[in-house]
């Protein structure tokens, strides 16, 4: 008998930094949300499409703020987006040892675009000033 064989193409290609940066990205939203919701430091109520946006917001802001450092340490070498990653993450945790009313978590969820704008500025700089002085960064994975 002969076998029988399926090839999908993309249109792009799926590397391992890719599926990398999406675990680790997923990986930091499921434990925020976790953290979130189950300890109940955040009470969500799914009333409208202006609450389910605002669910999809958060939860892309999550993964997005992990998955883009990751993928820019991976995939060019650039340390200083994994690093202000890091920062606020730490000043997240920071914030939640606290224990003040308004919890950082749930800040968090709707500001991430603030540490995201400042890690894509902080990359790009980095990504320059590396190419200024040699050739552009190469992946850190072979």
């Amino acid at each position: 008998m002969d076998e029988l064989s399926l090839t999908v193409r993309l249109p792009f290609a799926i590397r391992r930094s890719h599926v990398l940066a999406a675990a680790i990205g997923v990986a930091h939203a499921v434990v925020l949300l976790v953290y979130a919701f189950v300890l109940g430091r955040v009470q969500v109520t799914l009333d409208g499409p202006a609450a389910a946006a605002a669910l999809v917001y958060t939860v892309s802001g999550m993964v997005l703020l992990a998955a883009v450092p990751a993928y820019l340490l991976i995939e060019y070498s650039l340390v200083l987006p994994a690093a202000v990653f890091a920062l606020n993450l730490a000043l997240l945790v920071r914030g939640e040892l606290a224990a003040s009313p308004d919890g950082a978590v749930a800040f968090q969820f709707v500001v991430w675009v603030v540490p995201f704008a400042l890690l894509l500025l902080v990359g790009g700089v980095e990504y320059a000033v590396r190419r200024w002085l040699g050739p552009p960064p190469g992946p850190l994975l072979g």
